[in-house]
């Protein structure tokens, strides 16, 4: 049994691309193997920046021999009655390459049939590589590929060196003048340019002597672990950021974590501002004092280790320090406007050529807004059509012009600015949850029910206009926004009857659209139902008693009104019991 190591080393590839492009590299090994008979040990993956790697272990020397039985003519048409082979029998014979002498007969449910045994694989493990790993790399997938030079070989990056061991011997391939070998490359700037390696037991520990940490989630710890201690050596407590760790993993081969600051004044600025600007743009953690607010602090993560890091920690300073004074210039330029001023101007944004301007589309959630908000809690009227109002206002904003992902938060701090009661202030951050999988849902009714109203009529008006997803294909991204409004629904325990909102969110379309208001609410409710199915059942779905405990109001909705029939299985799984407990359900 043989270990097998193969490495690409390229020019530095987009950190967002990495992960993907080495979960897919095991994957696509795994499966080459498989395909040829051949067996072995999970296969680890690695990466850096200039590298895509995966090794792995226990790969027999040679593919496994197998037999297979391929059958012929009938057996009284292969022979004649002397035993004689006719023409039928030579041409079998010849066609699989074997003597008269080979074939057999055997008995089947048809009759008498004659047949020889091939026989298939047996070749050496590293003769099978030499065929397949140039398939494997030119696999990969990327979000986007280029090529360079005068050359056809599309990759995301030029390729600089491969490495290809198994057992200690190269695997002997060429890519595009590209030719596999036994060397690799440390760190750019501080390992050495030729590692000559003998497989993947050394593979780690080489690469680490030459400054490179190839283990993605250990470059990723050491980054959290270092960040962390560096904080604490300076009074604060590190921001914890799972996703930015991974993003400077993926920017980094030896990272070094450094303390820096920034001028008090800009503490002014609102937290999430502070945070986004450092992440975004600057790839930096936030760091925050004893009581729990952000400090003036940052760490910054390096790719170098020198020998003063106070030059590499001032050019942090001084980059951050020109992103800060942006935004505090964007955050004050918006402050000499009103919100109000600001959802004015959204009569001049598009926000689909069919559906109208971002205003109209404010126009009509408003409506469904008044529509929900009586069901739910009349008392928050004036809360809902203040909120419903001013939502989108921000959209015109500098800052969030600047800093999209900032949308609902720059919202309640303008709000607030103005004076609104910190209800409608909430509401205006809280309309946009759940934002992405796993996200919280919305901590009040106002926010709620503004959100749902929102994504109701995004969905209505996409599906009138015929932009339903299919397969993959979803750029308004409905699919998030019909589970925003179902896990809405279920986490805030309302009874809604969809059949009206829908009704009302299709007729506000007349004169847009012409379309069959029946047809659309059909599908809509058909999409609902799926994404309602997909909650219960996929992976990370709640509990049987929490799907229990889901308003009736809208499980029954869905079941009767949007043409679903569960399956069998589903009947008889979590479906069941809400099945049964709705006496206007239909039964099939």
């Amino acid at each position: 049994m043989k270990e097998l190591l193969l490495e690409i080393g390229a020019e530095e590839i987009p950190s967002g691309y990495i992960t993907q492009a080495m979960e897919a590299l095991g994957e696509s090994l795994t499966a080459r193997l498989d395909s040829l008979g051949l067996s072995h040990d999970r296969p680890r993956t690695f990466s850096t920046p200039r590298r895509l790697a995966v090794v792995a272990g226990n790969i027999p020397e040679r593919q496994p021999k197998t037999t297979t039985k391929v059958y012929g003519p009938p057996k009284s048409a292969a022979f004649g009655k002397d035993g004689s082979p006719t023409r039928a029998a030579l041409g079998f014979a010849k066609s699989k390459g074997v003597d008269t002498s080979a074939i057999k007969s055997e008995n089947t449910v048809k009759g008498e049939y004659i047949y020889v045994e091939i026989e298939e694989g047996g070749g050496k493990t590293i003769d099978l590589l030499t065929r397949a790993l140039p398939e494997i790399i030119m696999e990969i997938p990327f979000p986007k590929s280029m090529r360079w030079g005068a050359s056809d070989l599309r990759f995301t990056r030029p390729i600089h060196w491969i490495t290809a061991l198994f057992g200690g011997e190269v695997v002997d391939f060429e890519i595009d003048g590209i030719k596999s070998g036994a060397i690799t490359r440390g760190h750019r700037f501080l390992g050495s340019k030729s590692i000559t390696l003998s497989g993947g037991s050394d593979y780690l520990s080489r690469l680490e002597q030459n400054f490179v940490i190839a283990d993605l989630e250990r470059r990723k710890q050491t980054i959290l672990d270092s960040a962390r201690a560096a904080a604490c050596a300076n009074g604060a407590t590190l921001v914890e950021d799972n996703d930015l760790a991974l993003t400077v993993a993926c920017l980094t081969e030896w990272p070094i974590a450094l303390w820096g600051s920034f001028d008090q004044e800009f503490l002014d600025l609102p937290d999430e501002l502070l945070i986004a600007s450092m992440k975004n743009h600057q790839k930096m953690f936030s760091v925050s004092g004893a009581d729990g607010s952000l400090t003036n602090g940052f760490i910054g993560v390096s790719n170098m280790k020198v020998e003063n890091d106070d030059i590499v920690v001032t050019g942090y300073q001084r980059v951050l320090r020109a992103r800060l004074a942006d935004a505090k210039f964007f955050f004050d330029e918006d402050r000499k406007h009103s919100l109000t001023s600001f959802a004015e101007k959204l009569n001049n944004v598009v926000y689909q050529k069919k559906l109208g301007s971002v205003r109209e589309k404010i126009v009509r959630f408003s409506n469904l807004s008044n529509h929900l908000v009586e069901r739910i809690n009349p008392d928050l009227k004036e809360v809902v059509s203040r909120t419903a109002e001013l939502c989108k206002a921000d959209l015109e904003s500098l800052m969030v012009y600047e800093f999209p992902e900032l949308q609902g938060v720059m919202g309640r701090e303008y709000a607030r600015y103005a004076g609104e009661p910190e209800a409608v202030c909430e509401a205006i951050f809280d309309h946009y949850k759940p934002r992405w999988s796993g996200d919280d849902p919305p901590s009040t009714d106002a926010g709620a029910i503004v959100g749902i109203s929102d994504r109701i009529d995004t969905l209505a008006g996409c599906f009138a206009i015929g932009l339903i997803p299919s397969g993959t294909a979803d750029p308004f991204a409905l699919r998030r926004h019909a589970l925003g409004v179902i896990t809405t629904i279920i986490d805030r325990k309302y009874s809604l009857d969809l059949d009206g909102i829908f009704d009302l969110a299709i007729s506000q379309l007349a004169g847009k659209v012409e379309t069959d208001k029946d047809q659309v609410k059909r599908k809509l409710m058909e999409f609902l139902s799926g994404r309602l199915k997909n909650y219960w059942t996929g992976g990370g779905s709640p509990t049987m008693s929490q799907t229990l405990s889901s308003p009736p109001g809208f499980v029954t909705c869905l079941t009767r009104n949007c043409v679903v029939t569960p399956c069998r299985s589903l009947r008889r799984g979590i479906f069941s019991s809400l099945w049964r407990s709705h006496s206007n359900a239909p039964r099939t």
